[in-house]
């Protein structure tokens, strides 16, 4: 998987590509509320769900869980705004 993110004043456009073994699956683009979850689901493909938190102007904190190809992470992480 792979995720970019811009803020939008109290929101964050997050652009995700999900791949199963090198194949594009999905790129959907969420608009999520800071400290909200936001989720994606496509048939039984992949489920996506995140949480952005704000730590400064430049950096957020990413909690994820991610559902693919039989697999689940739910990895978190310090993550650069437009990165």
């Amino acid at each position: 998987g792979f995720a970019s993110f811009a803020q939008a004043n109290d929101s964050f456009i997050v652009n995700a590509k999900f791949y199963d073994n090198k194949n594009l699956i999905g790129s959907p683009i969420l608009v999520v509320n800071s400290n909200e979850e936001a989720s994606v689901s496509v048939d039984n493909s992949y489920s996506f769900a995140l949480t952005v938190t704000p730590i400064d102007d430049s950096t957020v904190s990413l909690a994820t869980d991610l559902k693919l190809g039989g697999k689940h992470m739910a990895p978190s992480l310090v993550v650069e705004l437009g990165k």
